[in-house]
């Protein structure tokens, strides 16, 4: 049967994709024909974790001579499913204290997971998941996006979900640590690098955010193409924790930003429940020039209201649209007492605000959130 290939691939396109399958092994010329909606459906997005056996089969498909240009948009799924499976063994042994066979089989299970989040260590710190990375990034050249997916603790681990958050910091932030690293030295160009909405339920720790000078420096010309930015940090460490971050340096975030100065959007997120002398937004401040923003949005966000308008100020002639959700902006800070939050309604800043964009929403502190800003404000 000889059909032109336009309605070739239109049949393709409304085709169930098992229909497409078994529409592609009719005959070659089929195959031939419908390649490039099989590619577009198939293999125009793909959801990887960072593990040696998926970061292979990116490589595989990127280096594929047909199907391997269609990749465009990357999903890197960085849910600690290790601590899942650990918490969800903790709370099965705990239901099962007075069957000591099954109870011997969850001890068992449990320690195959806790040789399991060894290898995964012992994977990362070897830098293997950077060298793949970089490997399947220089294969691949150029993405639309890279977005990462972070699933939350189902409602049965939900009373301890605080307390695994904390002990999966370093499985959740070594994705977005390793991807950034292999950005820097591969030089992908990506034009978005964003969490999904209804996936979001995870974050990258600021502490566990470390990169050699060398990448600091790839980093500005290997994110020239990056438009778009949405990024979850949080600091749950304090100031007597070994690996604590000096306040002298300036936080990563501070110096990643300053390097991306070509956003047009920004959905940043960061919340210190540390006790850091300085909050971050101050070096945020300082450092970070976004002279194309058109819309910006700022979530859990302590800052001092001048350095809120600084930050602003590079972006006053482009900034279309401001969202401030769940901040709190304080004049200054005295002494060693703690400063309650000040009402962003109050006379004078919201036109300040205002002032340096053309759109403006605002998002007052819950009370939850409003409880640890007035013990995260410090002098």
């Amino acid at each position: 049967m000889d059909l032109p290939t336009e309605l070739v691939e239109n049949i393709a396109y409304s085709l169930p994709l098992s229909d497409l399958r078994n529409f592609r092994l009719t005959c070659s010329s089929m195959r031939d024909q419908a390649l490039h909606p099989f590619k577009d459906r198939f293999f125009r997005r793909r959801t990887i974790t960072v593990t040696a056996d998926s970061l292979k089969g990116l490589i595989d498909v990127a280096g594929h001579p047909q199907i391997g240009s269609a990749l465009r948009d990357l999903v890197i799924d960085a849910t600690p499913q290790l601590e899942k499976k650990y918490t969800d063994c903790q709370r099965r042994i705990r239901d099962a204290q007075l069957d000591d066979g099954l109870r011997q089989l969850l001890d068992i299970e449990l320690r195959l997971i806790n040789e399991d989040r060894v290898k995964l260590s012992d994977f990362a710190k070897s830098g293997q998941d950077r060298k793949l990375l970089a490997l399947a990034f220089m294969v691949i050249g150029r993405l639309h996006s890279i977005a990462f997916a972070y699933d939350g603790f189902n409602e049965s681990e939900a009373e301890d979900a605080m307390y695994h958050l904390r002990r999966a910091q370093t499985e959740m932030s070594r994705p977005f640590v390793s991807t950034i690293a292999a950005i820097a030295f591969s030089g992908l160009a990506v034009e978005e690098i964003t969490v999904q909405n209804h996936r979001r339920s995870g974050f990258v720790s600021i502490g566990k955010l470390k990169f050699s000078s060398t990448q600091y420096s790839q980093l500005r010309p290997a994110l020239a193409h990056l438009r778009v930015l949405k990024l979850d940090l949080r600091d749950w460490l304090y100031a007597p924790a070994r690996w604590m971050v000096s306040v002298e340096i300036p936080p990563f975030v501070a110096r990643f930003l300053s390097r991306v100065t070509e956003l047009r959007e920004l959905d940043l997120s960061c919340h210190i429940y540390s006790s850091r002398k300085e909050d971050v937004f101050t070096e945020i401040a300082n450092m970070v020039r976004l002279p194309h923003l058109v819309k910006c949005t700022l979530g859990l966000i302590l800052a001092k209201e001048e350095n809120l308008l600084r930050f602003l100020q590079a972006s006053k002639t482009s900034l279309k649209h401001l969202t401030l959700r769940n901040c709190v902006i304080h004049v200054a800070l005295l002494g060693n007492d703690k400063i309650p939050a000040v009402d962003l309604e109050r006379p004078g800043l919201k036109e300040k605000i205002l002032s340096h964009a053309r759109g403006y929403e605002l998002s007052m502190p819950l009370p939850y959130f409003q409880y640890f800003w007035d013990d995260a404000v410090r002098a």
